[in-house]
């Protein structure tokens, strides 16, 4: 029996010391494997490179993204005002189309409402206010609101934030309100409801901007104030303008400016849960309820002020801050990558978000490729220095005109007055009369925009920022002079079609803004007078 004991404790030791062998092997052989992984891959939250003083860059490829994809994205997709690509913390993108940047603040209509949203979150992180299931009458008066009933009386906050107060509104109305002593709020409070809330989404600037108004009534301080001291500060965001309803109230669905160097910075945050070089921001919870899908849409689902889809021949899930004319703060979190575009077109936003995800193919760096670089740097700057064409010669009624000045009739954008000065050829100079002064407008004539000092005055539907640059370029269509001109933050757009194919006495004008979410119709003028 001892000579049997004595065996099984030998044969169990030499099994014990196989073990030990075989786990050592196992370890050994781990150690090895995890020191052939590149460090991008083990990515180590204190190594992310926080850009609160401003974006480091890196080429496509050390991100692992493919550059010729990126310049056959570019190759097509012209019109675009910037792109600002981000994957691991680095910009491997930067399109800016002259003569806009990435550094120059740019309108982001209803982006903005994805900002609110965030300041909600924040103000319920720190006690401000309770939870979005807070019945808005916690903060209005109820007893003074028209049009009660049990359907209004039962919005909360979250109703706001979703998109589904059930309260039927223009949003062009509040900006007609005759009586000064009538606030935005309240005037929005009064109207009507549709539908039971929590029930049917209806995208209103109305419905953020009252979220604005409890942000500003619960924490004591305009959201533009409370965004500086806990959202922009912390972020490094300087150069961001938000404007005011007339009672002090930052607009919540609209009106908030800032770079596209600077809207990318809310993705980055939202990339990483929230937090931001060590200090959450924004609660993780807060970053998983907004950006969840609450309603379905035919391409796109919208949740708390963000909107949320997939990118297109993948599952990888998106959510983007998306605003008039193609604005948007893209988000792709399987990816680790933030896609901001500023433009004057909608159209290219899903193709540029899919296109720059799956050219994303690689959590590891991919080979260089010095060609394929060289290629796309190429194109990044022909975008941002066009090179001039050839121009035609001024068509001799064109040069009849030059210098005469024409007076307008009465018209919805104020102008008194116009002059056209055809000197030059590749440049002709615009001098137009407002009622109080007039602006030099040079006009490029060779494809290039021209970049004037002088700006319109502000206007507070659509224009509430005066005198901001305005851009212009033009060209012959028969008889026809037509001029396109925007302004230099995305705000406002307008073609100026002139027909000298008649009597060059009086001149004949075709004035359209291209501001569709204002519905300017087009206004045709006789400009009578000319001296």
């Amino acid at each position: 029996m001892a000579g049997y004991a004595s065996f099984y404790f030998l044969v169990k030791g030499m099994t014990l010391m196989k073990r030990k062998l075989r786990l050592l092997i196992v370890v050994l052989v781990f150690l090895f494997m995890i020191s052939l992984i590149p460090p991008m891959v083990a990515r180590d939250s204190t190594a992310i490179p926080w850009p609160t003083e401003g974006w480091e860059t890196s080429t496509p490829e050390e991100q692992g993204v493919n550059s010729e994809a990126l310049t056959t994205l570019l190759q097509s997709n012209t019109e675009v005002h910037t792109i600002m690509a981000i994957r691991h913390g680095k910009v491997i993108l930067d399109v800016s189309r002259y003569p806009f940047t990435s550094s120059q603040p740019h309108a982001l209509f209803s982006v903005t409402k994805s900002f609110v949203s965030t300041l909600v979150g924040i103000a319920i992180d720190k006690g401000y206010i309770k939870s979005i299931d807070q019945s808005i009458w916690d903060f209005f008066p109820k007893d003074k609101t028209a049009n009660m009933d049990a359907r209004k009386e039962a919005i909360t906050l979250e109703d706001l934030l979703t998109q589904r107060s059930g309260i039927s509104f223009d949003d062009l109305s509040i900006y007609k309100i005759a009586d000064k002593n009538v606030t935005w709020a309240q005037f929005i409070l009064d109207q009507p409801m549709v539908s039971e809330p929590g029930i049917n989404s209806l995208l209103l600037d109305a419905n953020t901007h009252l979220a604005s108004a409890i942000l500003q009534i619960s924490t004591k301080m305009s959201t533009a104030d409370f965004a500086m001291k806990f959202l922009f500060a912390p972020l490094g965001i300087t150069d961001a303008t938000w404007i005011a309803d007339p009672q002090g109230v930052s607009q919540g669905g609209d009106h908030l400016y800032m770079s596209p160097a600077s809207m990318a910075k809310l993705g980055y945050l939202y990339l990483h849960g929230g937090e931001w070089d060590g200090q959450q921001i924004v609660s993780s919870d807060w970053i998983t309820l907004v950006t969840s899908t609450v309603t379905k849409g035919n391409t796109q689902d919208y949740g708390y002020s963000w909107w949320t889809s997939s990118i297109s021949g993948t599952n990888h899930q998106v959510y983007a801050a998306l605003g008039l004319h193609g604005q948007a703060i893209w988000v792709v979190p399987d990816s680790d990558l933030v896609v901001v575009t500023t433009n004057d077109s909608a159209a290219e936003g899903q193709t540029i978000i899919n296109a720059i995800a799956n050219a994303s193919t690689s959590d590891q760096p991919l080979a260089p490729n010095p060609v394929a670089l060289k290629a796309l740097q190429t194109r990044l700057g022909e975008l941002a220095h066009p090179k001039a064409i050839a121009v035609k010669p001024i068509p001799d009624a064109m040069k009849a005109v030059s210098g005469k000045v024409y007076q307008f009739q009465p018209n919805d954008f104020g102008w008194k007055s116009i002059a056209i000065d055809f000197t030059k050829t590749d440049e002709v100079m615009i001098t137009l009369g407002l009622s109080d002064k007039e602006i030099k407008l040079p006009v490029g004539m060779d494809s290039v925009y021209r970049v004037s000092t002088d700006g319109l005055p502000a206007e507070p539907m659509w224009r509430p920022i005066a005198n901001v640059p305005l851009m212009l370029r033009a060209g012959f269509l028969g008889k026809r002079f037509i001029v396109y001109m925007s302004d230099c933050m995305g705000m406002e757009f307008w073609t100026l079609n002139f027909d000298f194919s008649k009597d060059v006495s009086k001149l004949w004008i075709v004035a359209q803004s291209l501001n569709e979410s204002y519905d300017v119709s087009f206004i045709t003028h006789d400009l009578v007078g000319s001296s």
